[in-house]
């Protein structure tokens, strides 16, 4: 049987024709005030089970940098849940990584997709995280693939 991720990873992934709360950018000034509060909280807070605990550096790397790519653009819970799904991604399957924007775009596009945020674009996460929308598209398969086998949920 499969686990149960947390409330907000199954909310965020897992409900189909959920529109994603995507905001406009703030401006420079609130966005400042923005950016490390979220971060702090997707990527260290501790909760009782095994998520945010990272078993490799480079997946606290793709979390951090998935975070602040999220913000001001994403609620709270998207942004948790995305770093949820990613963490679940690591226990199960240990990627290797070698650019952190690649898999952060990735988990980006799949919660964006997921929410049914068509406006989200594989060539905007590749210019924003510095990578190529091809390589993105291979990390979106792999992530989906996890996703329908491991999680029964599909994109």
């Amino acid at each position: 049987m499969k686990e149960v991720l947390s409330a907000a990873l199954v909310q965020a992934v897992a409900a189909p024709g959920q529109a994603a709360s995507v905001q406009a950018a703030p401006a420079p000034a609130a966005a400042a005030e923005l950016q490390a509060a979220p971060v702090a909280a997707a990527v260290e807070e501790a909760p009782a089970d095994k998520s945010q605990q990272w078993s490799d550096p480079l997946y606290e790397e793709v979390a951090r940098e998935l975070t602040e790519g999220m913000t001001g653009r994403y609620s709270e819970e998207e942004i948790r849940s995305a770093v949820a799904l990613w963490n679940e991604f690591t226990v199960r399957t240990t990627p290797a990584v070698r650019k952190t924007g690649v898999f952060a775009a990735a988990v980006e596009f799949c919660i964006a997709q997921k929410n049914g945020s068509a406006q989200v674009t594989k060539a905007a996460l590749a210019e924003r995280y510095s990578v190529s929308a091809s390589t993105i598209t291979s990390r979106v398969n792999q992530l989906t693939e996890f996703m329908d086998a491991d999680l029964a949920v599909s994109v």
